[in-house]
């Protein structure tokens, strides 16, 4: 298992890329790692998961060696990441985690026809 979060995202899509820096600039003291999952064959020790589900949604392992992904993974990540303690309160309000699934998932299919950042998907 690995010994922070590891984060797995569409290196092959523009967004999330673009998301990908966004993460680590507010992560800020390395306390996480990001790989693209089509890279995720060279790291030893986590779960197998395939190409599909990882394409639906960011998957993040976490040193517990639980697997949490989409809006659910970015909550899970949010104790590791500067001043996300302080957002973690806001989930556990019943009914912000369903709303955020369904936002997510929304966000997650269109996601190869946005542009962030000037850098669009590669795909479809």
């Amino acid at each position: 298992m690995p010994d922070r979060p590891l984060v797995l995202y569409d290196g092959r899509c523009g967004f999330c890329r673009d998301w990908s820096r966004r993460l680590a600039h507010w992560d800020g003291r390395d306390r996480l790692r990001q790989v693209p999952y089509q890279e995720r064959h060279e790291i030893a020790g986590i779960p197998v998961l395939n190409d599909a589900e990882l394409d639906e949604a960011l998957h993040v392992v976490l040193p517990d060696g639980r697997v949490e992904r989409g809006a659910r993974a970015v909550i899970a990540l949010l104790p590791w990441l500067r001043g996300g303690r302080a957002l973690a309160w806001f989930a556990a309000i019943p009914g912000v985690t369903g709303f955020a699934d369904t936002a997510y998932r929304w966000i997650a299919r269109r996601r190869h026809g946005l542009r962030s950042g000037g850098d669009g998907c590669e795909l479809r």
